[in-house]
């Protein structure tokens, strides 16, 4: 019997059985370590007022589930790939600045740690 057929016949099993793998997942969501990074624009200024702002990004997040780590990093924007209107948008009212400020040994030393940190968690 396929998916779809169960779901058809034995709609009470397929529902039951959804709801357990829900509860399941929000279970384990509570106990498993995370780490959470965000990457935009508002990094490329190093400041301790971007920072604070950058890091509001991740709160409907936070909310959710605490991470065990989390990290900020700046991003990149190449105008030419952008549609018009976002680049027009990024240019002339959010005035973003275009190019790559990624610092990948910045992102690297993070990721490497990463694994031992959480385990300690």
């Amino acid at each position: 019997m396929t998916v779809p057929e169960l779901a058809i016949k034995r709609p009470v099993t397929t529902l039951m059985t959804l709801i357990s793998i829900v509860v399941l997942g929000l279970v384990a969501l509570g106990r498993v370590p995370l780490a959470y990074f965000g990457v935009c624009m508002t990094m490329t200024e190093e400041s301790e007022e971007k920072r604070r702002e950058a890091e509001t990004f991740l709160q409907p997040v936070r909310d959710l589930v605490q991470p065990a780590e989390e990290a900020m990093f700046a991003g990149a924007v190449n105008y030419q790939k952008l549609p018009f209107v976002l680049r027009f948008l990024m240019k002339n009212m959010i005035k973003s600045p275009e190019g790559d400020f990624r610092d990948w040994e910045t992102i690297r030393g993070w990721a490497g740690g990463l694994p031992a940190r959480l385990l300690q968690a």
